[in-house]
């Protein structure tokens, strides 16, 4: 079966970044399983493997537009120390949840200027201008039945069964 809106894709793969680090991968887990047409995964993931069947092993990159978008520069500001006054000890790489119109956002600190008591960070997603590469394998293509349908949630095997046996 081929991959089309509404089906249940069940994917192997592995996610690096443009220097080959790897940033995910199901080499020790269970394969990814979406319903494709969602959302539940990038958009231009979604297209690549649109039309393609179970057991086709496929290499896609995705450019930083269609991953974790490029790097926005207003979202790199100077702020007091006076803002990290709980941590013992501010460095660059560190990480702070903060809040922003009622959403939690990661920061990431970028420098410190203890001379002048300011320290610059970054709200940026880490990967922000990054490609991403997926190197993945289609481990299963099925329809999705009504009731993921319904729920947005793929649904295991003895789900799907214990439901048409009540149904039955």
């Amino acid at each position: 079966m081929q991959i089309s809106k509404d089906t249940v894709v069940t994917l192997e793969f592995t996610l690096t970044d443009d220097e080959g680090i790897v940033l995910d991968s199901t080499d020790d887990r269970e394969a990814h399983s979406f319903i494709h047409g969602r959302g539940d995964i990038f958009e231009g993931l979604e297209e690549a493997l649109l039309g393609h069947n179970s057991g086709e092993q496929l290499n896609i990159t995705l450019p930083p537009e269609q991953g974790f978008g490029p790097v926005q520069e207003d979202l790199i500001k100077q702020v007091s120390m006076e803002y990290f006054k709980k941590a013992k000890e501010i460095t660059p790489g560190m990480q702070f949840k903060t809040e922003k119109e009622g959403e939690e956002v990661i920061v990431t600190v970028a420098d410190v200027d203890e001379e002048k008591g300011l320290v610059t960070i970054d709200a940026n997603h880490p990967l922000a201008n990054s490609s991403l590469h997926f190197d993945l394998v289609i481990v299963g293509v099925r329809k999705a039945v009504a009731a993921e349908l319904r729920n947005g949630q793929v649904q295991t095997m003895d789900e799907i069964y214990s439901q048409e046996d009540e149904n039955n």
